[in-house]
């Protein structure tokens, strides 16, 4: 289930315009008092182009943007609804896995045979450059996939290793 719980990139205006895009009007599960709303259902104010209600759209939808919206360096032609995955960074305060404190997800917009996964791969390679020790994960149906850091060092990390000074940095940098 994806779900709106927090947006940690600074509040400030994009770099660039949703545009057709839609992506999180379907994705997303929001659940505030203004707006109640599963996952995988188009909002009920979505025109199919954009928000209907955009000068009083709730408080949650004015400040939610995908990673696309917030990093001019990842290229137009990955908008979200265009490449069929939408990134978007989060965090959950209770969670047993570290992986899951803080972490970039990419949620399958559409079945994963359809999309680019060269470009998603390109997504995927910029976060891990530009946020060293952020988790990736990729997410279709509720679904979640640790993409980066790389199974082997992921088990590294998850173990305890002190041998590995990459695990030392990641275990310092998620907890």
């Amino acid at each position: 289930m994806y779900s709106v719980r927090y947006n940690l990139q600074p509040a400030k205006p994009a770099p660039r315009q949703c545009g057709e895009c839609v992506a999180c009007c379907q994705a997303l599960r929001i659940d505030s008092p203004q707006l109640q709303k599963q996952s995988g259902v188009l909002c009920p104010n979505c025109t199919g182009k954009g928000c209907g209600i955009y000068e009083q759209r709730p408080q949650v939808c004015r400040e939610w943007l995908c990673t696309w919206m917030r990093a001019p360096e990842i290229p137009e032609d990955f908008r979200p609804d265009l490449l069929g995955v939408m990134f978007s960074y989060e965090a959950q305060s209770a969670s047993a896995n570290p992986f899951e404190r803080r972490y970039f997800v990419g949620r399958y917009l559409r079945d994963p045979s359809t999309v680019d996964l060269a470009k998603v791969e390109q997504v995927i390679d910029y976060l891990a450059r530009a946020s060293v020790h952020v988790p990736v994960w990729l997410s279709k149906d509720g679904e979640m996939r640790l993409v980066h850091p790389r199974k082997p060092l992921a088990d590294l990390i998850f173990q305890g290793d002190t041998a590995s000074a990459d695990a030392v940095a990641w275990r310092n940098a998620l907890s």
